[in-house]
């Protein structure tokens, strides 16, 4: 009997199919696929008995439905991206806005995050302190 249980866990993992882990009174039910049995027969006189090691991974099944979908949706995207003719940058300038500085604005309060872009594009007006800045210099704010 131990050796026929053997041979049939050894046929599921050799198949590769997803199997069902359920531990009764509990919330475990899991489809899993078993990666390595392996097993021992009689030790100490315990005769009859196998000791084995079981190793398993959960097992995700794929919905495909929202595969096809997907798929599906990809393509008339994908064949109007060959229709259309390639995008060639001229080297046109980005256009930028400006800004006048006022009393009490600093680039992180006037500008937040973005300071430090700020700061670089107008390195040669504002000077090396990024802190100092006069009231009334015009900034270019990049895009």
């Amino acid at each position: 009997m131990p050796s026929e249980c053997v041979r049939i866990i050894e046929g599921w993992r050799d198949k590769r199919k997803p199997l069902r882990l359920v531990v009764t009174g509990s919330d475990i039910n899991y489809a899993v696929t078993i990666r390595d049995f392996s097993y021992d027969v009689q030790r100490a006189g315990s005769g009859g008995d196998i000791y084995y090691s079981l190793s398993l991974k959960e097992y995700r099944f794929l919905d495909a439905k929202k595969s096809v979908a997907v798929a599906e949706k990809a393509k008339p995207a994908a064949a109007k991206a060959a229709k259309r003719p390639p995008v060639v940058n001229k080297g046109a300038a980005k256009k930028a806005t400006s800004y006048t500085v006022k009393s009490g604005d600093t680039l992180s309060k006037a500008f937040g995050k973005d300071w430090r872009k700020v700061y670089d594009a107008n390195r040669k007006v504002i000077g090396a302190n990024p802190n100092k800045i006069a009231v009334g210099t015009k900034l270019v704010i990049p895009k």
